[in-house]
């Protein structure tokens, strides 16, 4: 089945947006065709802004990646290992038999620790990674790290527009010694459930997903121009 990438309309600020519903890689197929290049899905705050923009309201992947070790916090990633038309076809085929994508030994994790021990002394929204506070599910509010971290400079707002209280986050476990789990984070519908669920095994299936061509000719900021 071929899956095509339909525009929606243009957000000042970030560019011409797309959507398509289908499983990671053929959602990456369809997103190439009109000229959206990797990372591919789109960060939290692209699709906060095209929220905020009344575009659409619609729920969403994201290219932010969850990495996860036994017995370690997990660590949010702006830098996917899964935004590329290989590693996609091996996460659809993980999440097809209810597995999660994961690798041998500790190296991605320790990899992204380093990033976020090294990104630590900047402010949360021009980190390249984070190490969440805790290995649970926990409450994001408009002052915790990891939230401005996800939403940068449109939490504020988007707390103000679409919820004056707080965004569940629902954390994936590891349960597998020496095996690093790398996953996505969904950004629930704002109406139904003011959540970020990184959780989730559906890659496999057609839900949806934003697609951003261009900001301004440019790209957003560093490499997180491209798509919802």
């Amino acid at each position: 089945m071929e899956y095509e990438a339909i525009k929606l309309g243009n957000v000042k600020g970030v560019g011409d947006v797309y959507r398509v519903g289908a499983p990671l890689d053929k959602q990456i197929q369809a997103f190439e065709k009109v000229g959206i290049k990797a990372p591919y899905l789109p960060s939290l705050e692209q699709v906060a802004r095209i929220r905020l923009s009344g575009l659409s309201n619609d729920s969403s992947r994201t290219s932010i990646a969850p990495i996860a070790i036994k017995g370690e916090p997990t660590i949010l990633s702006k830098d996917s290992p899964l935004m590329n038309p290989l590693m996609a076809r091996y996460a659809v085929s993980q999440h097809k038999n209810g597995k999660y994508p994961s690798f041998q030994g500790t190296d991605i994790y320790e990899q992204a620790r380093e990033i976020a021990i090294e990104d630590s002394s900047l402010s949360p929204e021009k980190r390249r990674a984070i190490i969440l506070s805790y290995n649970e599910n926990f409450i994001l509010t408009p002052q915790t790290e990891e939230v401005i971290f996800l939403l940068g400079e449109a939490t504020q707002e988007y707390f103000n527009r679409f919820t004056n209280r707080q965004i569940s986050f629902y954390n994936v476990k590891q349960s597998e010694k020496n095996q690093t789990l790398v996953n996505y984070l969904w950004f629930n519908y704002p109406c139904n459930d003011y959540s970020v669920d990184a959780r989730g095994r559906s890659l496999d299936n057609d839900n949806g997903s934003f697609g951003v061509v261009f900001f301004d000719g440019k790209k957003f900021e560093d490499n997180l121009s491209f798509l919802f």
